[in-house]
């Protein structure tokens, strides 16, 4: 498939995210779906890794602290952004 197809798709999911999450704020606090969405993020992931990559839990184990300092960059800047965008949407 092209990129323009996963642009699209990117786009669509974000949407349906967004409404979900403005429908869910009315009932929730916006740090806990927040918490909720990081760690459910993480399970998707994890999990079409898993199916993709079958030694992916050997993979990560056997990272080297360069690639485990990305990781933890990547979530610590990653994770104000989504209590910024949810504290914003309610």
């Amino acid at each position: 498939m092209n990129r323009e197809f996963y642009i699209l798709l990117a786009t669509i999911l974000w949407a349906v995210e967004n409404v979900i999450a403005k429908k869910l704020l009315t009932k929730f606090d916006p740090d806990m779906l927040t918490a909720a969405r990081m760690f459910g993020g993480s399970l998707i992931l994890v999990s079409i890794a898993l199916l993709t990559s079958p030694n992916y839990f050997y993979d990560v184990i056997g990272f080297s602290s360069t690639q485990w300092g990305w990781m933890i960059l990547t979530i610590i800047s990653f994770l104000p952004y989504v209590i910024t965008w949810y504290r914003a949407l309610k």
